[in-house]
């Protein structure tokens, strides 16, 4: 393996850190997780293909199967669950929990995403700082106005939903409930008015 100065490294398993040359307090076990990971530091990666693309990147948690698969160089990101924040590029300070929670995230930073393809579209790329939080399963990910390049939402309870892909500031509560526009709060179900 490549490693020649990084220090206080573990690794586990098949070309499990096999790039490594000065990345430093490294955990991963897995079938290839931090197979790319050259110069990151403070990474922890469990799971087959886990941080598996990282080169840099410092300050990750992953767990699950090709969780944060994609990372380059994204920072203190958290992803757990199979293919969580899988497409994250340089998104940092993202939390990721369930399958498929924050799948298709690339550069976006601050998102909170907690169930089951929680968040799964989203992906600002116009600017970096999202700041969408979405807890249960598919909230922002019913297949209607799924969350993509909005920011500053708040979705809590299962196949919630913004009013619009691009949403902004829109608090959704409520299993099934789904927004009525930005700057406006809707607690209860579709069949609330605004």
């Amino acid at each position: 393996d490549a490693t020649t100065s990084g220090d206080a490294n573990v690794a586990v398993g098949y070309e499990v850190l096999t790039t490594n040359t000065t990345g430093a307090q490294n955990t991963a076990s897995g079938y290839q997780s931090l197979k790319a990971n050259t110069t990151g530091n403070n990474n922890t990666a469990y799971g087959y293909r886990s941080m598996y693309s990282s080169v840099s990147a410092p300050g990750n948690n992953a767990i699950g199967v090709q969780s944060l698969y994609s990372n380059t160089t994204g920072y203190s990101n958290a992803a757990s669950g199979y293919n969580s924040l899988f497409s994250n590029t340089t998104g940092a300070n993202n939390t990721a929990i369930g399958t498929y929670a924050l799948q298709n995230n690339t550069t976006a930073r601050y998102n909170t995403a907690v169930g089951q393809s929680a968040l799964y579209d989203a992906n600002r790329t116009a600017d970096v700082n999202a700041y969408n939080t979405a807890i249960g399963s598919n909230a922002g990910n019913t297949g209607t106005n799924d969350i993509t390049t909005g920011q500053y939402n708040v979705l809590l309870g299962a196949s919630t939903a913004a009013s619009q892909a691009a949403a902004s500031n829109q608090i959704v509560v409520g299993y099934g409930a789904a927004g009525h526009g930005d700057n406006i709060a809707v607690i209860g179900n579709t069949d609330m008015t605004a």
